[in-house]
């Protein structure tokens, strides 16, 4: 993953990459990594580790979130059948969702 991680930033640090329209958060963090006048002093590890946090965390909360929905449908099988009916109803008679 830390291979990862640094072509991501060593493409934001490519001085030829084009302008982005709006700065990321990977903009934000290389820039706080250069102010010295910080109190606590950013490293290329500390951001990293943010990256991680941020893709991790959000696979982990949908993961958490469809597990729980799947968990409560199947013990409100009244629930369930309204959910597959309004499904049947958007997708139509396309078979498989």
């Amino acid at each position: 993953m830390d291979v990862f991680y640094q072509e991501i930033i060593d493409q934001h640090l490519n001085p030829e990459r084009p302008k982005a329209a709006q700065e990321d958060i990977l903009d934000v963090l290389l820039q706080m990594l250069k102010d010295r006048s910080l109190k606590v002093q950013l490293t290329f590890d500390h951001i990293k580790a943010i990256l991680m946090d941020i893709f991790v965390g959000g696979t982990n909360t949908s993961a958490a979130t469809v597990i729980w929905a799947m968990s409560f449908l199947m013990k409100n099988p009244q629930v369930m059948e309204k959910a597959q009916q309004e499904v049947r109803n958007l997708v139509g008679g396309k078979g498989f969702v």
